[in-house]
């Protein structure tokens, strides 16, 4: 059997889905193909946005207090923050722990 990959995967079950939707005794699981199309969206890594721990209101309020905002790594599904800080430095977490979303693990200096 070969291996496919998530994206492959998605695109058949799209195709499956159209066919589905014109067979005369339209039997197809609308609910299943969306939780698989989103499992499968899930395992392909995407970058966690660079940002601060408060962001938008909660951050001028930090400010107006004094306080500092420290900058931080969050998911870019669920805004979960994804970076672990230990003796070794900075390092981002595989899959974020809230959504599980598959997370690019390489930190770019800026």
């Amino acid at each position: 059997m070969e291996t496919m990959t998530a994206q492959q995967a998605i695109e058949k079950l799209e195709k499956y889905k159209t066919a589905a939707e014109f067979a005369e005794n339209n039997i197809y699981d609308t609910e299943l193909h969306n939780a698989c199309i989103s499992a499968l969206n899930k395992q392909s890594p995407k970058t966690p946005r660079k940002t601060t721990i408060f962001e938008g209101e909660q951050a001028e309020i930090v400010k107006t207090k004094g306080l500092i905002n420290f900058e931080t790594y969050k998911c870019p599904v669920c805004n979960w923050i994804v970076v672990n800080k230990s003796v070794l430095g900075e390092r981002i977490k595989n899959f974020c722990e809230n959504c599980g979303q598959a997370l690019e693990t390489e930190i770019t200096k800026e």
